[in-house]
C-alpha cells in the first residue's frame, strides 16, 4: 500500500528524543526523515503545538489537559481539509471542523 504523510505538527520537549523509522531506517530530525521517505511528510513541521494546557496527573484531583490550541499554534489552519466523509463535520467539542481559511491540525477546530 502506498501512503502519503501530509501537515503532521510533530513535538518532544526539550530533552525528550524525537525519532522517526522509516523502511528499516531510524532518523533524529524530521528533515532527515523527509528526505529518506521520498517527501512523505511534505509540509509538515516539527513544533509546540501550544495546548491551552497539558494537565498534571499528579495533581491532587489530577488536572485533566485541555488539548485546545492557542491562538499562535502553528497548528492552526495547518491541516488538509479532506472533505466531510473523512473529518466530518464537527471536532470532538461538537464545534464546525472547519473555521477560518483551513482545518486545524488536531481533534479540536479553533
Amino acid at each position: 500500500m502506498n501512503s502519503r504523510h501530509r501537515r503532521n505538527l510533530y513535538f518532544a520537549a526539550a530533552g525528550a528524543p524525537a525519532t522517526w523509522n522509516w523502511n528499516g531506517g531510524s532518523y533524529s530530525t524530521l528533515s532527515s526523515y523527509q528526505a529518506a521517505s521520498g517527501g512523505k511528510e511534505v509540509n509538515s513541521k516539527f513544533a509546540d503545538p501550544q495546548f491551552l494546557s497539558l494537565g498534571n496527573p499528579s495533581a491532587t484531583p489530577p488536572l485533566l489537559p485541555d488539548l485546545h490550541l492557542q491562538f499562535t499554534s502553528p497548528a492552526t489552519d495547518a491541516g488538509s481539509n479532506l472533505g466531510t466523509s473523512v473529518v466530518g463535520t464537527l471536532d470532538f467539542a461538537g464545534n464546525p471542523r472547519v473555521e477560518g481559511t483551513n482545518i486545524d491540525i488536531g481533534a479540536y477546530e479553533q
